[in-house]
């Protein structure tokens, strides 16, 4: 429903245009910005008020179903490789016996140049688990049906207004600085 959504009524070409003035990161802020962005009511939006409650866009790894990602503030995740870009953890072998358990679908990041041993063996890993069964790390749907976007789509089913009552969860807070709070409905046509 969202790319279907995105492709047959958004017009995103002013937006991308500003987004490309940053210095990194562009592709990686279209869709979280669009998709926290109430004026679209776009399928899979989340309230932006929880992202400014918590003052942090990227607050907890285990609050996400799609990628992990180990921010260099966040000291109590760990980088075993002590190798940061853009602040990011860039993972390597000493990482494998943690990234082997986690229950996200990618890793944000790992980079041949770096260590292509650790993409190597992330590569069998998961070689291993599709073609040989292997059960070393099974399924817990609960992790995914406890996620808050999911949470918040399930009340929505049920009432379209439980979008206004839905309690953001509470993350401890960083220091950095505020985000700038810009209305992206302006970039689509939306008022």
């Amino acid at each position: 429903e969202t790319v279907s959504y995105v492709l047959d009524n958004l017009n995103g070409t002013r937006f991308i245009k500003e987004l490309h003035g940053r210095n990194y990161g562009m592709d990686e802020l279209f869709l979280p910005s669009i998709l926290a962005t109430r004026a679209l009511r776009m399928p899979g939006m989340y309230p932006a008020r929880c992202l400014y409650e918590n003052d942090s866009a990227a607050p907890s790894n285990h609050l996400f179903a799609t990628r992990l990602n180990h921010w260099k503030w966040w000291k109590f995740y760990g980088c075993s490789s002590n190798v940061y870009r853009h602040n990011a953890c860039v993972f390597g072998v000493e990482d494998l016996p943690y990234l082997a358990g986690v229950h996200h679908i990618m890793v944000n990041k790992l980079m041949p140049a770096i260590d292509y041993g650790a993409i190597s063996c992330i590569g069998e890993l998961l070689y291993n688990r599709t073609h040989y069964a292997l059960d070393d790390h099974p399924l817990d749907h609960s992790i995914y049906e406890n996620l808050p976007n999911v949470r918040l789509h399930k009340g929505m089913q049920a009432d379209p207004s439980y979008f206004d009552r839905f309690e953001c969860p509470k993350f401890p807070k960083r220091k950095m600085k505020k985000i700038k709070r810009r209305g992206l409905a302006t970039f689509f046509g939306f008022q």
